[in-house]
C-alpha cells in the first residue's frame, strides 16, 4: 500500500494533499485528502492500478457515473472523478461518524425511534433515487452511514438503471447484491425494481430494532418458501414495539414485490405516521446542502466504511461463471447473531477469488438446473468475540476436493484479531492463497 500512497499523492498533488490511506478492499483503497481550493478534507476513492483496465475499470467508471446523478441530503455525492497518469479516481465528502454496521456491532440495537428516523430518511434517499430511476441494490448497514443524527446511503457500485420504456442496463438470471439482504426476486436473477430496496431496508430495520435479521432462523438466507411470512419483529426485541411497527415491518418483507410498500415514499409516510401515532420523536425536516454544507459534517466516517463499503460486491447464486477451475464456496454456519457480518466477508471473499484468472466461483446454495461439480470445497469458519465492546474475529479455512474429507490446503485460525476494517484486506489475501494452492496443483484445463 505504501507504493500506490506514493502513486496517489504524486498524480494527485496538483490538486490535492493525499493525508493518510483509509482503507482498502479488493478493487479499491480510499484515502483522506485535503483540498486547498475548497478548504476542507474529502475522501478519494482509487481503483487499484492492477485493476484499472477491462470489467473492473468499467465498473468503477459506472459506478461513479451513476452516484454523480445523485444530488440529497442522505446520499454521499460524488465531488468529481477522473483519471492521472493512470490513477483512476472519485472525489466524495470526508463524513464523521460511522457506518450502522459499526453501530450494532457496537450496540447490538438501536433504539426504536432513531431506527425508524434513520429508515425514514433512508427511504427518502431511495425515493429520490428510484425517481432518478435508479435502484441501490445493496442497501445494508455496511452501506449507511450515520453522521450528527442523520443517515445516509453510500455505495452505488452495482446500482440497476431503469429505462424509461420499463426495461433495465443489467441482464436478468443473475443475482446481484447481499444475500442476507435481498429479496426473493434479487436472490433469483429476475428483474427487480425499487421495491427490492425496500425489502432491503425492511431487514434493515428489522436487524436496527430486534439485534437480528429477520430470516435468521433459517440455515440460509435461500431456504425462505413463498409461504413463509416473516414473524412480527416484536418476538424477537426486547424493546417494547408498537404494532403499526409490526405490521408495517412484516409489509416489508413480504415475499411477492406487489405486496410491499409501493414506493419508498409510501414508506416514509408509513415510517412518519407509526411516529406520529405512537408518540415517537419525528424524524428531523431536512433541506437539500450545499457542497460547503458536506463540509460541515466534518471528519471520519470514510476510515470506517473504507474497505468494505466503499468497494463495489457481485455475487452471484444462483448464476454459475464458467472458468477453467471452479471453486465451491461453503455457507457459514456459525451463530445467526454474526451472519450478517459473515456474509459481508463472504461477499468479498466471492469477488475476490473471482478476480483471480481461470478461478469461477459457485455457492452451495445454488439451486439452478444442472449445477456443476465443483474442482474444489472451500469451507471457512469465522469466530467473533465482542464482549470487550469492540469486533474480535478469527478466520480459519480449508480446501478440500468435492466429497473428501482430506484437506488440500489449511489456514489455522489467525492469531491476530482482526478489526472489520481488517476484513476485507483478510478476503484478499485468502483468496490470493487458495489461488496459489489451487495453481500448485496444476489442475489440467478442461
Amino acid at each position: 500500500m505504501q507504493d500506490l500512497f506514493v502513486r496517489v499523492r504524486g498524480a494527485l498533488a496538483e490538486h490535492y494533499d493525499i493525508r493518510r490511506l483509509i482503507g482498502t478492499g479488493g478493487m479499491a483503497a480510499v484515502f483522506e485528502a485535503w483540498d486547498p481550493l475548497l478548504a476542507y478534507s474529502v475522501a478519494i476513492k482509487v481503483l487499484k492500478p492492477a485493476l484499472a483496465t477491462g470489467v473492473p475499470r468499467e465498473r468503477f467508471r459506472r459506478e461513479v457515473a451513476v452516484a454523480s446523478k445523485l444530488h440529497h441530503p442522505h446520499i454521499v455525492p460524488i465531488l468529481t472523478s477522473g483519471e492521472v497518469a493512470g490513477v483512476v479516481y472519485c472525489v466524495m465528502p470526508f463524513v464523521s461518524g460511522e457506518s450502522l454496521r459499526h453501530r450494532l456491532i457496537r450496540d447490538q440495537t438501536v433504539p426504536l425511534a432513531e431506527s425508524i428516523h434513520i429508515a425514514a430518511e433512508i427511504a427518502s434517499a431511495l425515493h429520490y433515487a428510484h425517481g432518478q430511476g435508479i435502484v441501490h441494490r445493496d442497501i445494508k448497514p455496511e452501506n449507511i452511514l450515520l453522521s450528527e443524527g442523520h443517515a445516509l446511503v453510500a455505495d452505488f457500485g452495482i446500482a440497476r438503471v431503469m429505462l424509461d420504456d420499463g426495461s433495465n442496463l443489467t441482464i436478468t438470471g443473475t443475482a446481484i447484491g447481499t444475500p442476507n439482504y435481498m429479496s426473493p426476486e434479487q436472490a433469483t436473477g429476475n428483474k427487480v425494481d425499487g421495491r427490492t430496496d425496500i425489502y432491503s431496508l425492511g431487514c434493515v430495520l428489522h436487524e436496527m430494532i430486534a439485534g437480528t435479521q429477520p430470516f435468521a432462523h433459517l440455515p440460509t438466507p435461500y431456504a425462505r418458501t413463498p409461504q413463509e411470512r416473516a414473524t412480527p419483529v416484536s418476538r424477537h426485541s426486547s424493546q417494547r414495539v408498537p404494532q403499526i411497527v409490526d405490521e408495517l415491518v412484516v409489509r416489508t418483507l413480504e415475499w411477492k414485490a406487489d405486496d410491499r410498500p409501493g414506493t419508498a415514499a409510501e414508506l416514509h409516510d408509513a415510517l412518519s405516521s407509526a411516529q406520529e401515532t405512537t408518540g415517537l420523536p419525528p424524524a428531523t425536516p431536512t433541506g437539500r446542502r450545499s457542497i460547503r454544507g458536506w463540509a460541515a459534517l466534518g471528519a471520519a466516517a470514510m476510515g470506517v466504511l473504507a474497505a468494505g463499503l466503499l468497494v463495489s460486491r457481485f455475487v452471484g447464486p444462483p448464476a454459475y461463471a464458467p472458468a477453467q477451475v471452479s471453486v465451491e464456496l461453503a455457507s457459514f454456519n456459525g451463530p445467526a447473531r454474526h451472519r450478517a457480518l459473515a456474509g459481508t466477508f463472504s461477499d468479498d471473499l466471492i469477488r475476490a477469488l473471482g478476480q483471480s484468472v481461470g478461478i469461477g466461483v459457485m455457492t452451495d446454495t445454488a439451486t439452478a438446473p444442472g449445477k456443476h461439480t465443483p474442482d474444489y470445497v472451500l469451507s471457512w469458519t469465522m469466530q467473533v468475540d465482542t464482549s470487550n465492546g469492540t469486533l474480535d474475529a478469527r478466520i480459519s479455512a480449508e480446501l478440500r476436493p468435492p466429497g473428501s474429507t482430506e484437506a488440500l490446503w489449511t489456514l489455522p485460525a489467525t492469531d491476530v484479531p482482526m478489526t472489520l476494517e481488517d476484513l476485507s484486506q483478510a478476503s484478499t489475501a485468502l483468496a490470493r492463497d487458495v489461488a496459489v494452492a489451487i495453481r500448485a496443483k496444476d489442475h489440467p484445463k478442461r
